[in-house]
């Protein structure tokens, strides 16, 4: 599997990170791809994601004591390619439960050579 996170943009409110993966059928679990500690010293909320998912099933959680699903891909969730624009409302912001860290984790289900993801995550600092 060859994944890869980075930074797009960053500045005193708001920051960007892309993670991609295309798999060679090794799956993901519970991988941090959003690090709060790294890109703000609090929270943040989720403005606005594009998915581009291609075969395999992807989650998306909030970490915690019991992870919280934020979105899911592929099978019975959201598949192909797309936009989602949160900020009319403040963005998503981390649910209030046990253990809660702010981070984004993301887990693969099912995943077969050639199949693959690319997230792009526009994120604002609480």
């Amino acid at each position: 599997m060859s994944t890869a996170s980075s930074l797009i943009y960053q500045d005193d409110e708001i920051f960007i990170i892309r993670f991609v993966s295309e798999t060679t059928d090794a799956a993901e679990d519970d991988v941090v791809k959003i690090d709060s500690s790294i890109y703000c010293a609090n929270k943040f909320a989720i403005e606005e994601i594009w998915w581009s998912v291609a075969g395999l099933i992807v989650r998306l959680y909030w970490e915690a004591t019991t992870d919280e699903l934020f979105m899911g891909f592929g099978a019975n969730g959201i598949t192909g390619n797309g936009h989602l624009d949160f900020s009319s409302f403040g963005g998503v912001q981390p649910p209030d439960v046990a253990g809660v860290t702010g981070d984004i984790g993301l887990t693969t289900q099912n995943p077969d050579t050639g199949d693959s993801y690319s997230f792009v995550v526009k994120c604002r600092k609480l």
